[in-house]
């Protein structure tokens, strides 16, 4: 099976690093095989953010799982307020090819695929884009580990990610500070870069704590430096390597909601 990486291999739930990685290839190599939960579960409040601080509060739940394969699946179903409740969103993963994502919007009683054209829309008015929410394969980039830094008080190493020609990116470059730390091991901050090459979004964790032995951001949030609007994820409840039905990744859940 090819190699991925994860944007956001769950929304919360962040891939690692190995403490002991010489160069930025190296160092996303160890991110790429790092491990992490089969399964998750989690209850998630979001806060969008507008430019004048006034917030818009939803609440959704997410279940993601590996598959036979090893390839990553991921729901997310929004339960309030009531005029998001009910939508559903779908992502699988592929290999050699971008992920498949599919969303039920209840208004229109239907599943629609969400098209590569559209990888750069916002996902439900947040400041993440679909395309932060899928896979990428790690060779269709090129990695330079630009020196060290600090995120959320932990020593990291700063290490920059450049799609190579012909790879689709809605991002020129992205910045990741990744702990050194062996026995932590995430990613802590991601600057995201335009076509412009300014920066556009800035990713940050605000909290990371260990639940069940892994180490877990609590609360993250997504700023996007040109409109000053930001997306705050908090987790109200987390299960890992918990048994997760296989039925809830597929269409037909998507549209009915059940996994009977």
């Amino acid at each position: 099976m090819s190699r991925k990486i994860f944007f956001l291999a769950s929304i919360l739930f962040l891939s690692a690093a190995a403490a002991n990685a010489q160069t930025g290839r190296e160092i996303m190599e160890w991110l790429d095989a790092a491990n992490e939960p089969d399964t998750s579960h989690a209850l998630v409040k979001m806060n969008i953010i507008e430019a004048d601080g006034s917030l818009k509060e939803r609440v959704f739940e997410e279940w993601s799982a590996l598959d036979t394969t090893g390839r990553k699946h991921r729901v997310i179903v929004f339960h309030t307020p009531a005029s998001v409740r009910d939508t559903r969103f779908l992502v699988k993963e592929n290999e050699d090819r971008d992920d498949d994502q599919w969303i039920y919007l209840p208004a229109l009683r239907k599943v629609r695929r969400i098209s590569a054209s559209e990888g750069g829309d916002s996902f439900m008015g947040t400041e993440f884009s679909y395309d932060d929410l899928k896979s990428r394969e790690i060779d269709d980039y090129s990695y330079t580990r630009l020196g060290d830094g600090e995120a959320l008080g932990y020593a990291c190493w700063i290490v920059e990610s450049l799609p190579k020609a012909g790879t689709e990116s809605q991002y020129s470059r992205v910045l990741r500070w990744i702990t050194r730390d062996r026995e932590i091991m995430r990613t802590l901050r991601m600057e995201l870069f335009g076509e412009d090459e300014e920066i556009e979004k800035i990713f940050t964790v605000e909290k990371l704590e260990i639940v069940d032995s892994y180490w877990t951001p609590l609360s993250v949030l997504m700023k996007n430096t040109r409109t000053g609007r930001g997306t705050r994820l908090v987790q109200q409840r987390i299960e890992l390597d918990k048994p997760v039905n296989p039925r809830r990744f597929t269409t037909r859940y998507l549209e009915t909601g059940r996994t009977e």
